[in-house]
């Protein structure tokens, strides 16, 4: 760990503000990173590996190869994100994905994630619904298994509805 122009640099280019952290604290954050490259101020980003020009990253867990991530939060298992927020388990997205958030719905009272964007094989939809994560023919097959015709059921489907329209989506 060496200081420079007001920064805490590890050996792959990682920064840490000398304002804020001390020296010790600069590399217990480094060694949490694994071959990380170009990041500034991040924190918390618990075994991330391979990232790079992250900026102001918090919790990130165990992300891997993601790139130019701003001030992510509570990112879990992230594979090539860029500008990621608030993400748990999404994937292969080549630009950060557009995303559709419903309000608390459903059995859980609570809140379904719709993710859309670019990926290496086209344009990819992933859905985040408590423990299910899948596409959104797998989600409304879940949904039918689960709640059927009653209240949750049609609650679903309405947001599934609500997204297909959003991001024009074919049956």
């Amino acid at each position: 760990m060496k200081r420079k122009n007001g920064w805490w640099i590890d050996e792959n280019n990682n920064k840490w503000t000398v304002h804020f952290y001390t020296e010790e604290q600069a590399e217990y954050l480094s060694e949490s990173l694994i071959n990380c490259s170009n990041c500034v101020n991040c924190i918390n980003c618990s075994y991330c590996n391979s990232c790079w020009n992250c900026d102001n990253c918090v919790d990130c867990w165990h992300c891997d190869n993601c790139g130019d991530c701003y001030g992510c939060v509570s990112c879990t298992n992230c594979v090539e994100c860029i500008t990621c927020f608030n993400c748990n388990n999404c994937h292969a997205y080549i630009i950060n994905p557009s995303r559709y958030i419903t309000q608390n719905i459903g059995s859980r009272k609570a809140q379904t994630h719709f993710y859309y964007g670019k990926t290496k094989d086209g344009m990819s939809l992933q859905v985040k619904c408590g423990c299910f994560k899948g596409n959104l023919k797998e989600f409304a097959e879940a949904v039918e298994k689960t709640h059927g015709d009653n209240e949750y059921g049609e609650q679903y489907r309405r947001e599934i509805e609500k997204v297909k329209m959003l991001f024009d989506l074919e049956d």
